[in-house]
């Protein structure tokens, strides 16, 4: 519903895949940005985007797969991490990127940009396991649940450990699922956006870290 003739910035992927899907929408001006480019979209306001393309299966086990490195000269793979500054404030919006492919981008990060006013970080991700996995106990249901929850909890706060921002905002697409079906919404295994201050930011001060949650913008504003 955007106006087509607004420009689109994605990063300079080799795979065109998201370019074709984006021009697939009718948009017209797509901008592709390098890996490690600024682009000035005002007066002293810029983004630059980093590749999240970490190709080292030590890191994220065997889920994607490397080039040679001969023909490794653009990101293979589809995420990026933007960084928007401007006015003296840094602000990295690392959306839903895994943190196993965020691990090159956020030592480039920390170079460009050593101290992040404001942290965008994941904090949940939709899929069907558990909810929709047959179990032969339904404690080990609960078990997955847990774990999984964990597991989301460890990665937000490894992307904190590593961006160590002043503030952080829990940034993730809540789903619910509805219908006859409604009964899994209790084992998607993810902390929902209401309980982040009780789930979530207790598992981050342990960790010493310094960042204070913000539930929304406006909290972080006033904080500020």
């Amino acid at each position: 519903k955007m106006p087509k003739n607004i420009p689109i910035i994605i990063l300079e992927y080799a795979e065109k895949f998201f370019r074709r899907q984006v021009e697939a929408l009718g948009f017209e001006r797509i901008i592709e940005l390098p890996n490690r480019a600024s682009m000035r979209l005002g007066d002293d306001f810029n983004i630059d985007m980093y590749a999240a393309d970490d190709c080292n299966a030590k890191i994220f086990s065997m889920v994607y797969g490397c080039p040679e490195p001969k023909d490794y000269t653009r990101t293979q793979q589809i995420d990026s991490i933007a960084v928007f500054h401007g006015g003296g404030k840094v602000v990295g919006n690392c959306v839903d990127c895994p943190i196993g492919l965020a691990q090159m981008p956020i030592q480039a990060i920390r170079q460009d940009h050593p101290n992040i006013d404001l942290a965008l970080v994941p904090y949940a991700g939709a899929g069907p396991y558990p909810q929709a996995y047959d179990f032969e106990f339904e404690q080990m249901r609960e078990v997955a649940v847990n774990v999984k929850t964990s597991y989301l909890s460890s990665t937000t706060l490894q992307f904190l450990l590593r961006l160590d921002p002043a503030f952080y905002l829990p940034f993730a697409g809540g789903y619910l699922i509805g219908g006859k079906n409604h009964w899994m919404n209790e084992y998607k295994g993810v902390c929902e956006a209401n309980d982040l201050a009780h789930d979530l930011a207790p598992i981050v001060e342990k960790g010493g870290l310094r960042g204070k949650m913000m539930n929304d913008l406006s909290e972080g504003l006033s904080a500020k």
